[in-house]
C-alpha cells in the first residue's frame, strides 16, 4: 500500500519494523494516507483514550510501502509489489497481508 504514518498516535503502539519497497528510506512511512486509514480500521490501538479502535486493536502493524504514484498503477509499482511480498516472506512474517 502507500505505507503507514509512523508517527500516528493511534498506531505507534502497534507498529513493527517497516520497509519501503520503492527504494526510498521511509521504512514504510505513508505518503498518501490510504495505508494509514486502512491500518487504523484494522489495528488502531484500543483502550488508550485516543482516536478510534481498530477491529483487531492489539495486532502488530508492519508498514510496507510499495505504491509510489498518485497518477495510477504502473509496471514500476508491480516490481515494488513483488519486492514487498518477498520482504514479508523472508523473515518479516505476517499472518495477514492487506494491499
Amino acid at each position: 500500500d502507500s505505507g503507514v504514518d509512523l508517527d500516528h498516535e493511534d498506531l505507534t503502539d502497534n507498529m513493527g519494523a517497516g520497509y519501503d519497497a520503492t527504494g526510498g528510506s521511509s521504512n514504510g512511512d505513508d505518503w498518501y494516507f490510504h495505508g494509514t486509514a486502512v491500518a487504523g480500521v484494522a489495528a488502531a490501538r484500543g483502550d488508550n483514550s485516543k482516536g478510534v479502535r481498530g477491529v483487531a486493536y492489539y495486532s502488530t502493524i508492519i508498514p510496507v510501502r510499495f505504491y509510489n504514484s498518485a497518477s495510477g498503477w504502473s509496471t514500476t509499482e508491480s516490481g515494488y509489489l513483488q519486492s514487498a511480498i518477498q520482504w514479508i516472506r523472508t523473515g518479516n512474517r505476517a499472518d495477514i497481508i492487506n494491499m
